[in-house]
Order: C-alpha cells, then sequence, then structure tokens
C-alpha cells in the first residue's frame, strides 16, 4: 500500500490524476449533475487523501516541485493543506491553458451543461 500511495504522491502522478478527474466531471455525461466548482474542491481532497496516506518524502525530494510546495514542505499539516489547494490550482490552469481549446475546438467535444445552466420552463 506504501509503494502504491508513494507512486500517487509523486508531482507528476498525482498532476495526470488530478487533470483526468477534472476532465472525467467536465467532458463524461455521468457527471453532468456535479457543478463545475466541485471539481477543484475534489481534487483538493483527492491530493490530500495522497498526501497524508503516502509515507514521507526525502527533504531532497521536495526541493524538485516548483511553486509553493518547497516552502510548504517545514509547515506540517498546513503545508499538507497549501500543497493540495497548489495542486488543484496546477490542474486547473492545466486545463485552461493547454487542454480546452483543443479538446473542445480540435475535437469538437463539448463540456456537459451544469445543472444551474439548464433552461428551466
Amino acid at each position: 500500500m506504501d509503494a502504491i500511495l508513494g507512486f500517487l504522491n509523486h508531482p507528476i502522478v498525482i498532476t495526470i490524476v488530478t487533470v483526468l478527474f477534472g476532465l472525467w466531471c467536465t467532458y463524461h455525461p455521468a457527471a453532468k449533475n456535479w457543478p463545475n466548482a466541485a471539481i477543484s474542491f475534489l481534487n483538493v481532497l483527492i491530493t490530500f487523501i495522497i498526501k497524508v496516506g503516502a509515507p514521507a518524502s526525502a527533504h531532497a525530494d521536495s526541493l524538485s516541485v516548483v511553486g509553493v510546495v518547497p516552502i510548504a514542505a517545514g509547515l506540517g499539516f498546513g503545508g499538507l493543506i497549501l500543497s493540495s489547494v497548489w495542486q488543484a490550482v496546477q490542474s486547473w490552469l492545466i486545463y485552461k491553458c493547454f487542454l480546452k481549446h483543443p479538446i473542445e475546438d480540435g475535437m469538437g467535444i463539448q463540456p456537459q451543461p451544469p445543472p444551474l445552466a439548464r433552461r428551466v420552463k
């Protein structure tokens, strides 16, 4: 179990997991009733659960992550929350900057409308 959580705790793997979760929530018909604002909160929760359960990494490993995470490495529980929030922000930026237009314009896949955006007659 430690090996699986240690693998998921890697910054690249956790980015891929949270981005794929966000894409699933946005474009899959089964998740059309979920509000878009919940995606970021659930990404924070997923990241936090992985980081709490994963074995502690070496101090040299935390220096390889760009952004706020090296600052948060020595802050304990607050650092876990800060790095989880930062991971959700990174996943959102990756989606908005690099994935949204190729998926919607290039592939022609449109997001499922959120429940509040439907017309009420």
